[in-house]
C-alpha cells in the first residue's frame, strides 16, 4: 500500500508540473493569476530596480540596465548654475562629494535570481521570489546635508546685496562737475536686486532622483540652487521718480590769499561731506554731525569767523557759508527747520533772516528734518572757476505743479554803527592811509524777519513768517579807522537797503601835506608853521596832532633818505595795502584841503560777495545773536 501511495504521489506531481510549463510556456496565469517566469538563464519574477521589473531579462542586460546609471552618477560631476547669473557655474566630481554605490552587491543579487536547474527547482525558485520579492538594492550613498553645507560655505560669495539706483544732479566730482551749477536735471543709474543662494531644495530633488534611477544619460549633473532676490532700498523706478526739490547757491570771495585760500578749502570739505547722503521720511539732518570736528585731521584750515567784537581766525572758518546755502536749499524744497541760528552780524551772501549759523567749537548746529514723504538726497559742489557753492536736495515732489512758494526779507529797522577815529602815527605823512585790520569795516545792523508766501496757480494764497522762525536781530558792527597824521577823513556808511545790505565804510583820505625835501633840514619857524597847521585841521575833526612821536621828528633831528616814503617806481605790491604815491604837486606849503580826493575804490564784488576789507582778509562772519556771544565759523 505506501508503495502503491508514492507512485499515485510521483503521477500527480508530474501531471501538476506538466500543466505548469504548459501554461507557462503559453502565457497562462497560475493560481495567484501572476506569470511565472520560469525560463532557465533568466531573471526571475519579483526582481526590480528603480521600481521596474528585471523579470525575464537576461543577467547582462539586468546589470546593464541597473549599473549604468550607477556608474554614470559615481565617475561624473555635478555643476552647480545660477539661474540668473551666467558667471555663477560651479564644477564638482560626484567622488568629491563622497557619492558611491555597492556594485558588488548589484551584481550578487542579479546573479542569485536567475533561474536555472530543473523546471522543478525554477518553479520553486519562482514561488519563492513571488512570496518574498527582491528590490535589487545599489548600496548608493548621498550626504544630502553635507553637500549642501559644503556648497553653501563653498559658494557663500554668490549670495550678493542689492545695489541701490543712483540719482544725481551733478555731473562730475564737488569740485570738478561737467554742468551748470544751478542745473535740475536728475540723472538715474539704475539699480540691481541682490540675491540669497538655498542649495537644499536642488540637492534633496537630486538625492531623491538618483535614487529612483532618474539618472540622466550624461556625465555633468546640472543643479540649480534657489535664488531669492532682494529688492534694493532704492529701486530704479523710485529713483526715476525723484526730481530736485531744493537749490540754492551763493558766491565766496576771490581766494587771492593764505587766509582766503583755507577758506575756500574749508567750503570744499565742509559740501564733500554732506554730499551724497540719503535721508528717510522722518530723519532729522544735523550739520555739526556731517561736518564733523573742527581739527586739521579732518582737513580744517584757519579762516576767518566772526565773534562778539569783531573778527578771528577758526579752524573751520566758512563753515557757515555751507550751513546758509543748504538752509535756503531747505526753504525752497519746504522741508522742517528743526534748528537754527542767524549770525550776530550780517553777512553779504544772502538777505537777512537767510542765513544760517554753526560754530563747531561750540556745539552751535543747524538742523532740519526730512518732512517729506519719501527719501532725500544732498549733493554739493563747489564751482571754484566762478567762485561759487551749490547745494542741491533731491527727493520727491509731493506738492502738484500750480503750488511753489517764495520768501522774503522784512527788515524792521536799521542800527548805524560807531565809527571811532584815530591817528596812527606809524603811518607815513604824504601817503594816504589804508584800513588794514580786520574790524575796520563798520557795517550797519538790523532787525528782520522771514516771511514764507506761498503761491497756487501763480496767485498768492497765504503770507506767513517762516514757521519755528521769528525775529532776527543783527548788531552793528563798530569801526575803529587809522590814518596818517596828515589826512583828512570822511567816513560814508552805505548799504541800509536790501541790495546792498552788508555795508562797507567808504574813507576819503586826502594828502594835507606833500612834502619835498626832508623835514629834519626845516627851519624852527617851518616846522612851528606845519604843526600850527596840522594841529588845526585835527582839531576840526576832534582829533590831536601829534607834532611829536610820528614817523617824521619835528624836533630838528634828520631822518635817513631810507625812512621817507618810496618813489611810485620803487613802491610794491606789498606797499599797496599801507601806502599810496605821493601827491604829483609837492610842495612846501600843505596842500589845500578843502576838495576831499576821490575814495579808494575796492576791487569790484559781486552782490553776494563778502566785502574784501583789507585786500586779502575776507569778509567774516557773524555768530548767533547769543548771551554768550561766542564766536561762530564763517
Amino acid at each position: 500500500m505506501r508503495k502503491t501511495f508514492i507512485v499515485a504521489a510521483a503521477a500527480a506531481l508530474t501531471i501538476s508540473v506538466g500543466g505548469l510549463f504548459a501554461s507557462t510556456a503559453f502565457g497562462a496565469e497560475d493560481a495567484g493569476s501572476e506569470k511565472l517566469n520560469v525560463k532557465e538563464g533568466t531573471v526571475v519574477n519579483n526582481v526590480s530596480i528603480y521600481g521596474e521589473s528585471l523579470s525575464g531579462m537576461l543577467p547582462e542586460d539586468a546589470k546593464d540596465f541597473v549599473c549604468s546609471p550607477m556608474e554614470r552618477l559615481a565617475d561624473g560631476k555635478i555643476r552647480i548654475r545660477s539661474k540668473e547669473r551666467a558667471d555663477h557655474i560651479y564644477d564638482i566630481s560626484t567622488e568629491s562629494l563622497g557619492i558611491s554605490w555597492n556594485k558588488e552587491n548589484v551584481v550578487d543579487t542579479i546573479d542569485a535570481a536567475v533561474l536555472s536547474g530543473k523546471l522543478l527547482d525554477r518553479y520553486k525558485m519562482a514561488k519563492d521570489y513571488q512570496a518574498s520579492p527582491v528590490a535589487v538594492d545599489t548600496g548608493l550613498k548621498i550626504d544630502e546635508d553635507s553637500m549642501i553645507n559644503y556648497f553653501s560655505e563653498t559658494l557663500k560669495e554668490w549670495n550678493c546685496e542689492p545695489a541701490n539706483a543712483d540719482f544725481t544732479a551733478r555731473v562730475g566730482t564737488v569740485t570738478e562737475f561737467s554742468q551748470l551749477g544751478d542745473s535740475r536735471e536728475v540723472i538715474v543709474t539704475p539699480g540691481s536686486n541682490g540675491y540669497t543662494y538655498d542649495f537644499s531644495g536642488c540637492v534633496k530633488e537630486f538625492a531623491e532622483k538618483a535614487r529612483q534611477g532618474e539618472i540622466e544619460d550624461t556625465d555633468t549633473f546640472v543643479l540649480m540652487p534657489d535664488e531669492n532676490p532682494v529688492e534694493p532700498e532704492i529701486t530704479t523706478e523710485k529713483a526715476e521718480s525723484m526730481s530736485v526739490i531744493g537749490c540754492f547757491s551763493t558766491l565766496y570771495p576771490t581766494a587771492n590769499s593764505e587766509r582766503l585760500r583755507n577758506r575756500e578749502n574749508n567750503l570744499v570739505v565742509g559740501v564733500t561731506k554732506m554730499d551724497g547722503h540719503v535721508y528717510q521720511p522722518g530723519e532729522t539732518i544735523s550739520l555739526l554731525s556731517l561736518f564733523g570736528p573742527p581739527t586739521v585731521e579732518n582737513g580744517y584750515l584757519l579762516a576767518g569767523t566772526y565773534s562778539s567784537t569783531g573778527s578771528k581766525d577758526e579752524l573751520g572758518g566758512g563753515l557757515c557759508q555751507v550751513a546758509t546755502t543748504t538752509y535756503n536749499a531747505v526753504l525752497e524744497a519746504e522741508l522742517e527747520v528743526v534748528y537754527r541760528n542767524h549770525h550776530s552780524y550780517l553777512i553779504n551772501y544772502v538777505t537777512p533772516s537767510k542765513d544760517a549759523m554753526v560754530h563747531p567749537q561750540t556745539n552751535q548746529d543747524f538742523q532740519f528734518r526730512n518732512s517729506s514723504s519719501d527719501i532725500i538726497k544732498i549733493e554739493g559742489a563747489v564751482d571754484k572757476a566762478n567762485r561759487r557753492i551749490y547745494i542741491w536736495i533731491i527727493g520727491h515732489e509731493d506738492d502738484p505743479p500750480e503750488h511753489s512758494v517764495a520768501y522774503e526779507t522784512a527788515i524792521l529797522g536799521w542800527t548805524e554803527p560807531t565809527i571811532n577815529k584815530a591817528v596812527n602815527p606809524s603811518l607815513r605823512i604824504g601817503w594816504s592811509a589804508t584800513k588794514s585790520l580786520p574790524g575796520e569795516d563798520a557795517f550797519v545792523g538790523c532787525t528782520s524777519q522771514l516771511y514764507k508766501i506761498t503761491y497756487e496757480n501763480g496767485e498768492e494764497v497765504r503770507r506767513e513768517i517762516m514757521p519755528g522762525t521769528g525775529t532776527d536781530i543783527y548788531k552793528p558792527m563798530n569801526a575803529t579807522i587809522s590814518m596818517a597824521a596828515d589826512v583828512i577823513m570822511s567816513a560814508h556808511v552805505d548799504g541800509n537797503n536790501m541790495d546792498d545790505h552788508y555795508t562797507r565804510i567808504d574813507v576819503t583820505f586826502l594828502n594835507g601835506v606833500s612834502i619835498s625835501d626832508n623835514p629834519g633840514y626845516w627851519s624852527p619857524e617851518k616846522r612851528a608853521s606845519f604843526n600850527a597847521d596840522m594841529s588845526a585841521r585835527m582839531a576840526a575833526m576832534n582829533l590831536v596832532w601829534p607834532d611829536q612821536g610820528s614817523s617824521f621828528s619835528f624836533d630838528g633831528d634828520v631822518k635817513k633818505e631810507d625812512e621817507m616814503a618810496p618813489s611810485e617806481s620803487e613802491s610794491t605790491e606789498d606797499d599797496s595795502d599801507s601806502s599810496s604815491t605821493p601827491d604829483a604837486s609837492a610842495s612846501d606849503t600843505p596842500a589845500d584841503t578843502s576838495a576831499e580826493a576821490p575814495a579808494e575804490t575796492p576791487a569790484e564784488t559781486p552782490a553776494e560777495t563778502p566785502a574784501e576789507t583789507p585786500a586779502e582778509t575776507p569778509a567774516p562772519e557773524a555768530p548767533a545773536d547769543t548771551a554768550a556771544e561766542t564766536p561762530a565759523a564763517e
